[in-house]
């Protein structure tokens, strides 16, 4: 398989070296932050071909009750955070912030 065509995230081997895809060319060896450039056309071996399809499955049936929860705690933070911004936000602003929280869990009922 050739590096182009593996997804971001995806683990594989090169070299006798475990990476993850960080970018198009891009990736990161396992046990360090830094980056390294990988040529599009380097062969390498995919790893845990089952695990792209785990992660879909995970996220299929993630549970709307704590995903509502979760998006209602960021809202207060972020709510938090614009009445502590100096020098204060229009109350527009707050508005839109607000707007686009009531459209967003509008669409998750």
């Amino acid at each position: 398989m050739k590096f182009s065509q593996l997804q971001v995230g995806q683990r594989f081997r090169l070299n006798g070296l475990i990476y993850s895809k960080s970018g198009p060319l891009q990736a990161i060896p396992e046990g360090s932050g830094n980056h390294k450039m990988i040529m599009r056309s380097a062969a390498v071996e995919l790893l845990e071909a089952e695990g792209a399809a785990s992660k879909a499955t995970k996220t299929a049936t993630l549970d709307p009750v704590a995903l509502r929860q979760a998006i209602d705690r960021y809202h207060q933070q972020c709510l938090v955070i614009v009445e502590s911004t100096e020098p204060p936000l229009s109350d527009e602003v707050k508005a839109r912030l607000t707007s686009a929280y009531q459209e967003l869990t509008a669409q998750l009922s």
